[in-house]
């Protein structure tokens, strides 16, 4: 289990990750879906039954996730399932937030209705990341989806590029293109004519590219000028 991290290297995490996905649709295209941004909303889904969204806002870090394999999952007895469990001691505004858009993103058929269901969350307070339980409970109950995004970019590096089978052609590009975002201050940012060759010869067909210019799109790098 990874250490906690603060919320800019939570941040950061994710963007690693959502280099590497979309440089890895050039290759799986069929799991682009597993990763992707909507605005400033964070969603993985491990395609094993977790799931989370993560929203980073100006008011700070909300994230849930729901395991369906947790012992906490609800669909058994959905008549004792209580948010609050997960949410207690958020403060409002974050509890705003969640409802009206992190929470959005987790919505299931639940008992005669839909309803957001999750089985850990944590949050940002005085610049720390902090649930109503400890790390390791949040971590077992879902957190595991984002254990990429927790790790230091070097062992994170190594994780993505085992997972994904990576060579250093490709590791040198998702360096390169974490490097140029994460430097510019959340602005948009453009793909080199050299890193665009790289992923076309690397495209194992045409829905793979348009995969991977989408999920690059998505946090704000655009595949062409």
């Amino acid at each position: 289990m990874p250490a906690k991290p603060t919320p800019e290297g939570l941040f950061q995490g994710c963007i690693l990750t959502s280099v590497a996905h979309a440089v890895s649709a050039c290759l799986y295209p069929q799991l682009s879906f597993c990763h992707s941004w909507s605005g400033h909303n964070y969603s993985v889904n491990d395609a094993e039954g977790t799931r989370a969204t993560i929203t980073f806002s100006n008011l700070g870090v909300v994230a849930a996730f729901r395991d369906e394999n947790s012992p906490r999952r609800p669909y058994a007895d959905p008549a004792n399932y209580d948010i609050e469990r997960y949410l207690k001691g958020m403060p409002a505004d974050l509890r705003k937030l969640s409802d009206g858009e992190t929470l959005r993103y987790l919505l299931d058929k639940l008992g005669n209705g839909t309803i957001p269901v999750i089985t850990s969350a944590f949050w940002e307070e005085n610049s720390e990341l902090v649930g109503n339980e400890p790390w390791d409970t949040i971590y077992n109950h879902g957190g595991h989806v984002i254990e990429i995004e927790c790790q230091q970019p070097q062992e994170a590096m190594g994780l993505l590029q085992e997972d994904n089978e990576f060579d250093d052609t490709l590791m040198e590009l998702i360096d390169s293109i974490y490097g140029r975002k994460s430097a510019s201050n959340y602005e948009t940012i453009y793909l080199t004519e050299t890193e665009r060759s790289t992923l076309l010869a690397t495209a194992v067909s045409e829905e793979a590219i348009m995969e991977c210019r989408r999920s690059f799109q998505d946090f704000g790098v655009i595949f062409s000028n």
